[in-house]
């Protein structure tokens, strides 16, 4: 899947049949950047979602709310071939952006009319910016690549989630020291697959791994790491 980034100021995530696939570590704003990612063990054959949901950046000016610009599109292809329905428009982003932000205008005049302070307002429209991001996808079918939907489908559940919820408390807390030599450690196995399936031989590995760090520690993680055990939903 790439993400062509003509200009945006937020964050973002990309998913594939609900499963996280790609992340901006922190607030960001970026201009002209191609962001290319593996889809392949998400893969399910037929009905795939491919999804990408945004924060855009928020900040108050006098009493009105600047938001983040997005433009941006999307494409999935397989061998370079763009697949029947494996695309998510500009004009398909711009839709969807003028009506959340339309939304979250509407909840910024409310919460200034019941806060007690600018901030508050602002700390509060960014909570549920984080709740209802802003959101476009689209569905594809693989019909001739990988299909590992029997995998999901028998896959046992898992009962004692505890030790899941301890592991993200673990990531949480080597982000919040900055301890990225821990980070890579934990990545090791993703950061070697991505740069495999990358097919990057103009750069090294160690190289590539050095580039990798960089993104595993969010730009301001006192800001943005609010992750609390009790509120860990598994999935």
């Amino acid at each position: 899947m790439k993400l062509f980034l003509r200009r945006f100021e937020g964050y973002f995530e990309m998913k594939i049949n609900g499963f996280p696939v790609e992340r901006l570590p922190g607030m960001s704003s970026m201009t002209a950047e191609e962001i290319t990612e593996d889809l392949n063990m998400a893969l399910v054959g037929e009905g795939n979602q491919a999804s990408v949901e945004v924060m855009p950046f928020m900040r108050a000016v006098g009493k009105g709310l600047n938001v983040g610009t997005v433009r941006m599109r999307a494409e999935v292809r397989c061998n370079d071939s763009l697949l029947v329905g494996g695309r998510i428009p500009k004009v398909q982003v711009d839709s969807a952006y003028g009506e959340w932000t339309k939304r979250a205008r509407e909840k910024w005049e409310a919460y200034q009319a019941k806060m007690s302070s600018s901030q508050e307002a602002l700390d509060s429209i960014r909570a549920w910016a984080s709740r209802h991001p802003l959101t476009v996808s689209t569905t594809f079918d693989n019909e001739a690549g990988p299909d590992f939907s029997r995998i999901f489908e028998e896959a046992p559940v898992i009962e004692d989630t505890s030790r899941l919820k301890d592991y993200a408390m673990r990531l949480r807390d080597l982000m919040a020291r900055k301890d990225t030599a821990a980070l890579v450690e934990e990545f090791a196995p993703e950061i070697r697959y991505s740069y495999e399936a990358a097919g990057r031989e103009d750069q090294s590995y160690q190289v590539f791994e050095a580039r990798y760090k960089r993104q595993l520690v969010p730009e301001h993680p006192e800001e943005e790491l609010h992750l609390r055990r009790d509120r860990i939903q598994l999935r």
